[in-house]
C-alpha cells in the first residue's frame, strides 16, 4: 500500500488565508497525479488562458498578476490550485518578456521561429550542466515565486491554497503550511520516464540527477507520499488518508 510519513506537524498558522499547501516531488514522481485526485473531489483549478494572459501580462516586472486568476470555489472542499509547471511553459510564450532574456542567455537557437521558445531545445541546453541549469532558474524563478506567493497569501477562510511545484527545494521553497512530498526509487522513475515520456536510459538519468535527491525533499516536508505501488493504492491514500488530513488541519473535520 502507498504510504504516507509524517516528518513534522503541519499547522494553520493564518486560519483568515486558509491552509497553504506546497506539493513536490521529482520528475515522475507522481506529484501531478497527486494533485488531479485532489481536484477529482470536487475541486476547481485555474484555467490555461487566465495563467497565459497573467504570465504575458508580467513582461518585466518581479511577479505575475496572479489576482486575475484566484479562485473562489462555492462549496467545501474549497481548493485552488496553481501550477508552477504551467505558470513556467507560460514565460516562453511569443510576448512574454521572459523570451529575450532566455535568447540572450542560451542563443538563438532556442527560439521556436515564432516569437517564442522551443522548450525541448532549451531543455538539451539548461540541463547539460548544473551552471546552465541555474542560470536558466535565475531567469524564470523571480517570476514564478512572486506569482505563487500573492496566490498562496490570497486565500481566505475555508479554503485550502495548493501549489504544485517540482523545484520546492531547489528554488529555495515559500511560505506555507504544509509541504507534501511525493517520492519514488529512482529505478521506478526512470522505468516511468522511458515508458511514458519516450526518453531514452540516459536522459531519464540526467534529468533525475539535475534535481535535489528524495532525501533532500524530505528534509523540508511535512509528509512525505511514498508512491512505489499502484495507482489504485495511490488513489486509496489520497482520498482515505491525505484529504481527511487536509481538511481536519483546515477545521472541517
Amino acid at each position: 500500500m502507498t504510504e504516507i510519513i509524517r516528518c513534522r506537524p503541519c499547522v494553520l498558522r493564518e486560519p483568515n488565508k486558509g491552509l497553504r499547501v506546497a506539493i513536490t516531488g521529482g520528475i515522475a514522481s507522481g506529484k501531478s497525479t497527486v494533485c488531479n485526485m485532489l481536484l477529482g473531489r470536487g475541486v476547481q483549478s485555474i484555467s490555461e488562458d487566465a495563467v497565459q494572459s497573467s504570465c504575458k501580462a508580467g513582461h518585466d516586472s518581479a511577479t505575475i498578476d496572479a489576482r486575475r486568476y484566484h479562485l473562489d470555489p462555492p462549496a467545501p472542499p474549497r481548493i485552488a490550485l496553481l501550477s508552477a509547471d504551467r505558470l513556467g511553459h507560460e514565460l516562453y510564450h511569443p510576448g512574454s518578456g521572459t523570451v529575450d532574456k532566455v535568447i540572450e542567455a542560451f542563443g538563438e537557437d532556442v527560439s521556436d521561429g515564432r516569437g517564442g521558445i522551443n522548450r525541448q531545445a532549451l531543455a538539451r541546453k539548461a540541463f547539460s550542466s548544473s551552471e546552465k541549469r541555474k542560470m536558466l532558474e535565475e531567469i524564470t524563478h523571480p517570476l514564478i515565486r512572486g506569482c505563487a506567493q500573492e496566490f498562496l497569501s490570497s486565500g481566505t477562510t475555508g479554503q485550502i491554497r495548493i501549489y504544485d511545484v517540482p523545484l520546492f527545494v531547489e528554488s529555495g521553497g515559500i511560505d506555507v503550511d504544509c509541504v507534501i512530498a511525493v517520492e519514488t526509487p529512482v529505478e521506478l522513475a526512470v522505468k516511468r520516464m522511458m515508458e511514458k515520456r519516450n526518453m531514452s536510459p540516459r536522459d531519464a538519468w540526467r534529468r533525475i540527477s539535475s534535481q535535489v535527491s528524495n532525501q533532500q525533499r524530505k528534509a523540508v516536508s511535512h509528509l512525505v507520499i511514498v508512491n512505489d505501488t499502484s495507482l489504485d493504492d495511490l488513489r486509496v491514500c489520497v482520498e482515505d488518508e491525505l484529504m481527511p488530513y487536509l481538511l481536519h488541519l483546515l477545521g472541517c473535520r
